[in-house]
C-alpha cells in the first residue's frame, strides 16, 4: 500500500497512521520479542516510505 500515492492515502485515511504511531511509541524500543521486532520493523518501512513519496511528490511539483 505505501508503494503509491494512493496507497498511501488510503493508509491516511483508514487512520492506519495513527495505529502505526501508538504501535512505534509503544514498542519502539522491543529487542526481545522477534514478532514484535519484525511488526515494528514493517511499520517503519510504511511510515518512511510515504515520508519519501511525500517529499518526492514535492520535489516533482516544484519542476512541473
Amino acid at each position: 500500500m505505501a508503494k503509491t500515492e494512493l496507497g498511501c492515502q488510503v493508509l491516511s485515511e483508514k487512520g492506519h497512521f495513527s495505529e502505526f504511531s501508538h504501535f512505534i511509541k509503544q514498542h519502539g524500543l522491543e529487542s526481545e520479542d522477534l514478532e514484535l521486532i519484525l511488526k515494528l520493523k514493517s511499520i517503519l518501512w510504511a511510515v518512511v516510505r510515504v515520508l519519501c513519496l511525500g517529499v518526492m511528490f514535492e520535489i516533482i511539483d516544484n519542476f512541473t
